[in-house]
């Protein structure tokens, strides 16, 4: 079971090599996440703004459905705590997409349906990748 550091690096890195073909990828963004920290380092980031439980993943791309995408990127088993699910609901309340993802595999499905808004076009992505 990979750890969600290890998921969301790769993520970003599908998404920084695929930029050229899909230009929203380019602000696909990350979010401080709760991993331990130096308690200096975690003192600064909550001055500066950082919040318990802010979704991982943020696309700000307006779609015709939602202002924006926010990913909650779990592990496997993984659980949300009671901040997650107050920001998952918050943000879906104002509009914005906030979902909870538990794997590479359906975080990309996620940004790819989001963005083109049509699951046909991310069966053709998927199927392209598979004869690379």
């Amino acid at each position: 079971m990979h750890s969600e550091f290890y998921i969301q690096s790769r993520i970003f890195a599908w998404a920084v090599a695929n930029e050229h073909l899909i230009p929203q990828l380019k602000y696909l963004h990350a979010s401080p996440g709760g991993d331990l920290r130096h308690i200096a380092v975690a003192r600064r980031l909550k001055a500066t703004g950082t919040r318990r439980g802010f979704p991982d993943l943020i696309l700000p791309h307006v779609n015709s459905r939602h202002a924006g995408l926010f990913i909650e990127q779990k592990k496997e088993g993984g659980e949300l705590s009671e901040e997650q699910i107050e920001w998952n609901e918050y943000l879906n309340a104002e509009g914005y997409l906030c979902i909870t993802s538990y794997s590479i595999e359906q975080s990309i499905q996620i940004i790819l349906e989001y963005i083109f808004g049509d699951s046909e076009l991310v069966n053709v992505y998927f199927n392209n990748l598979k004869r690379e």
